[in-house]
């Protein structure tokens, strides 16, 4: 196997063969040869980086046995799954694990990508073809992300409404998650973050509803184990909150006792019940999370689709190194503390066309929501201190717990790691503004509620991909640390090359659109505040349109 540079047609690298082989293809993502190998159902695997080598059969529980060596191969370059022709199926290759997974009939024997639609096309020896979609179908990947992100705003409005009698307080974290960049663009990317959000902020309500349950305080406590389980099972991010619902038992039952009511501090109060509560603590929030985390590895046991031939404690090893040793430096990379000043977001994506637009996904959370969040956080934590309010001390301990985890770690960090302490970060934001809106301020929680929505419409483009002119890319660099090259793979970067010059008739233009919208965002939240008075304004501004008419003619 020779590597050969084309710009001056010299060879770089060489690698001796292990077999013969009969097909070739390369993934750009993790910088990965495969060859398929002629004599048996195998495909062998040489890392470019390392050079390290892998093998690995077709044949497991999921794509089924093999008599013949596999034909033709090829990858779709924005999945970077690999398809292997054999026996009459198309096998699909996870290739940064070298992993078959599943296998798909066709009659083809040839393979083939278009491009645009990005569709595997297998040609058959007599001349009909399949075509095979890939997995690219934006509303398949997309729309179970969103639903998971209405249901994290519906119940963090929901764990407002428990946790405080103010109505205001649940209507501002509402309007506050809509108009947060971060929030819009995460729902939408396909990342697991929105997944593991929704199963901590729903862990945390039934954790608060047990304390004044509806019907058992004991089947709220192990409906968020079981929730917080499949946050486990989607990332392990949600181990953070575990370990947050241990120090809260911990706190719970020392300052019971301390107060001299031992065992009566509550449902996390670890002596409940002379200690049986313990007991059914950690079946809570142990036993079960720990269960269903293994659960969904269930094929892992041993399995024959695990990449490379591991197990599940194989497997746990490999990411518990790969995320320890993840150091390497990368554009988007940002420290823990820069991430409640959105001082540097991620690119989730860039497509440039021939006519000079560009489309941008950025997952930039709203200046203006989290520069307020940051005052109110530590608003909320002076007056939880001040007036001994649980609520108020519940909700800076949930962004605490969700934040400080990561701070000790030495591993590349990105902004999107805050994602599972945004909700609770929004909630501290509400709290700060119902305090200004119930002590009569509330012209000026209205005006920065507007200005936020202004925000989000300015914004707009360049976190939902809508195509905007490349020369007007400056103006949404409002920081000097948002302009980067993005880089989705260690082979792919994607130079923005936005002009330092703000298009200044552009910015006008968007911000004469935002201030419309702030106005009208503005009108919206008076009506909401009276009614009564929106509409008799209304109608005294309409009656002096009349009269002006009458004195005109």
């Amino acid at each position: 196997m020779h590597v050969i540079e084309t710009a001056g047609w010299t060879e770089t690298k060489a690698y001796p063969s292990v077999a013969k082989e009969r097909a070739i293809a390369f993934a750009q993502g993790p910088n990965t040869i495969v060859l398929a190998r002629a004599d048996q159902p195998a495909l062998d695997s040489i890392n470019t980086d390392d050079g390290h080598r892998d093998t690995v059969t077709l044949a497991n529980a999921r794509t089924g046995t093999f008599a013949s060596a596999v034909t033709a191969m090829a990858v779709v370059p924005r999945t970077d799954f690999l398809y292997a022709i054999a026996d009459g199926r198309a096998v699909v290759v996870d290739v940064h694990g070298l992993s078959p997974f599943a296998a798909i009939p066709t009659a083809g024997t040839l393979l083939g990508v278009d491009g645009t639609a990005d569709t595997l096309v297998a040609l058959a020896p007599s001349g009909s073809a399949d075509r095979i979609e890939t997995g690219r179908l934006a509303l398949a990947w997309r729309l179970p992300g969103i639903v998971a992100a209405a249901l994290l705003a519906f119940i963090l409005v929901l764990l407002a409404r428990r946790l405080f009698a103010s109505r205001v307080i649940p209507v501002l974290v509402g309007i506050a998650v809509i108009a947060d960049g971060s929030m819009f663009a995460q729902a939408r990317i396909g990342m697991n973050d929105v997944y593991v959000g929704l199963f901590i902020v729903a862990g945390w309500y039934f954790i608060v509803a047990a304390h004044r349950p509806r019907l058992s305080a004991r089947a709220d406590i192990l409906i968020a184990g079981v929730l917080l389980g499949l946050g486990a099972a989607s990332k392990w991010a949600a181990f953070y909150t575990l370990a947050g619902v241990l120090v809260a038992s911990l706190a719970v039952t020392a300052y019971a006792y301390a107060a001299a009511r031992p065992g009566q501090g509550g449902p996390l109060d670890l002596l409940a019940g002379k200690g049986r509560n313990a007991a059914f603590l950690f079946l809570s929030f142990a036993v079960i999370p720990l269960g269903i985390y293994l659960a969904s590895y269930l094929r892992w046991f041993g399995g024959p689709t695990a990449p490379y031939g591991w197990d599940l404690i194989e497997l746990t090893k490999q990411m518990y190194w790969y995320h320890s040793s993840l150091t390497s430096p990368h554009p988007a990379a940002s420290p823990w503390w820069s991430w409640p000043l959105v001082l540097k977001p991620v690119y989730w994506y860039f497509g440039q066309s021939d006519n000079g637009n560009n489309a941008y996904i950025y997952d930039a959370g709203n200046v203006i929501l989290f520069w307020g969040a940051l005052v109110a956080t530590v608003w909320c934590a002076i007056a939880a201190v001040r007036t001994r309010s649980a609520a108020l001390g519940f909700v800076v301990f949930a962004v605490l717990v969700q934040y400080v985890a990561w701070i000790p770690i030495s591993r590349v960090l990105f902004f999107y790691h805050f994602f599972t302490a945004l909700p609770f970060y929004l909630l501290a934001l509400a709290c700060g503004l119902a305090y200004l809106w119930e002590s009569g301020r509330r012209g000026r929680v209205i005006a920065y509620l507007s200005i936020a929505v202004a925000a989000f419409v300015y914004f707009y483009p360049f976190v939902s991909g809508q195509p905007v002119p490349g020369s007007q890319a400056a103006m949404f660099f409002i920081l000097p640390t948002w302009q980067y090259d993005c880089q989705f793979y260690p082979a792919f970067v994607c130079p923005l090359n936005a002009p330092s010059e703000l298009p200044i008739a552009a910015v006008a233009r968007r911000i004469g659109g935002a201030a419309a919208v702030a106005a009208i965002a503005a009108g919206a939240f008076l009506a909401l505040r009276s009614p009564g008075r929106a509409l008799a304004a209304a109608r005294a501004a309409l009656g002096r349109g009349a009269r002006g008419g009458t004195d005109a003619r």
